[in-house]
């Protein structure tokens, strides 16, 4: 994954300066799943140079946009910022994952629910793994009366 990832995103990679919101929302998503590839493969270098790289992406964009290609995706600064959360998830860092989400903006164009909801799965992940079962209980119950139908179907909702 993570070398197809960094294969396509070097492949894609637009010059910066004259490309269009489009292409660097694209980059930036490949970037972050080549990110993310790296975090599951140990590879903490490359991963944090993925995401230095997206960042820079969504930093240029400077908002949440919607990406041609993808339905129910957002690339910009906040969905940078989630996946980071969820690297120190992965990481096994769930103190280091709720203190990055307490600092999330809130007055922000929002990212798409599928982004949003996958960052609350590891806010309540982060809370149990703390032993916050109540934090955890409230943030899966928020997340089950927001989205009803997607809900049932998320393994990291009945691991958590």
């Amino acid at each position: 994954a993570l070398t197809l990832a960094t294969q396509w995103a070097d492949d894609l990679e637009p010059r910066i300066t004259r490309a269009t919101t489009s292409e660097l929302a694209a980059w930036g998503l490949l970037l972050l799943r080549a990110s993310g590839a790296a975090v599951r493969n140990n590879q903490p270098e490359v991963a944090a140079d993925m995401k230095r790289f997206a960042r820079s992406a969504a930093t240029a964009i400077g908002r949440e946009v919607k990406v041609a290609h993808e339905t129910v995706r957002t690339f910009g600064p906040t969905t940078v910022r989630m996946l980071t959360v969820e690297d120190a998830l992965v990481k096994d860092q769930p103190d280091t994952a709720l203190r990055l989400a307490a600092q999330m903006p809130l007055f922000t164009v929002r990212p798409s629910s599928s982004v949003r909801s996958r960052h609350g799965l590891d806010v309540a992940n982060a809370y149990a793994r703390l032993g916050r079962f109540t934090e955890s209980f409230g943030k899966l119950s928020e997340l089950q009366a927001a989205s009803p139908q997607w809900f049932p179907n998320q393994t990291p909702a009945r691991d958590t």
